[in-house]
């Protein structure tokens, strides 16, 4: 794992995932935000914010499987779907402002927001 961290604060492969990285959110997040616009996912979503975090899990799955010889991929692909897919479903930016507290509702008793 140290030798990994270690990898990764080299400038020429920063430099190099850093690319990458960007052009694959700008992808990614093109495609939400056209996803959002047809309704397909929840359009209270912040594309870019949205990118980042189905980014982070992806990578997530894949330092498991680098690090973790007992960890199988494929056996957490339909936890990682799971995940996703409830994220993105539209119509559910109601119930996220609940729980964030970004808009007080019933839920507590009492509405503050």
């Amino acid at each position: 794992m140290e030798a990994m961290s270690q990898a990764c604060r080299g400038p020429e492969l920063e430099a190099l995932l850093s690319r990458d990285d960007d052009e694959e959110r700008s992808i990614i997040t093109t495609l939400l935000h056209n996803a959002a616009a047809a309704g397909q996912i929840d359009p209270a979503l912040d594309p870019d914010g949205t990118a980042a975090w189905g980014m982070a899990l992806i990578a997530a799955l894949c330092t498991s499987a680098a690090t973790d010889p007992s960890f199988t991929p494929a056996a957490r692909l339909p936890t990682l779907r799971l995940i996703l897919h409830r994220f993105l479903r539209p119509n559910t930016h109601q119930e996220a402002e609940r729980w964030t507290g970004t808009h007080r509702t019933q839920y507590s008793g009492r509405h503050t927001g």
